[in-house]
């Protein structure tokens, strides 16, 4: 089943505060996900399924998913600090060190 996309407002704020490549790489798990159910997806909450996390390397988008109408909600988006390869510490997504 695929899913319709719903971009809420504060999502497309979000996004934009999100480095490009970054940005990029979110929207494009995101769609993947409406279109074939495929991506590394958590609940957020045990008590309700339809809260759903969707991660990639340096961001995370938070979706409510509507099952009866079929749609995907995008409610917030967010970059997020990603290990650094070859040491110890973090980074955030949007540095070049």
């Amino acid at each position: 089943m695929s899913w319709t996309l719903v971009w809420g407002p504060v999502a497309i704020r979000d996004v934009q505060h999100i480095p490009w490549q970054v940005a990029a790489r979110l929207c494009a798990a995101v769609t993947r996900l409406a279109e074939t159910n495929r991506g590394q997806v958590e609940r957020v909450s045990p008590l309700d399924p339809r809260r759903l996390m969707l991660v990639v390397p340096g961001a995370v988008a938070y979706l409510l998913l509507d099952v009866d109408s079929g749609v995907l909600h995008v409610q917030r988006m967010f970059a997020r600090a990603v290990p650094q390869t070859g040491g110890s510490g973090w980074r955030s997504p949007g540095s070049r060190w």
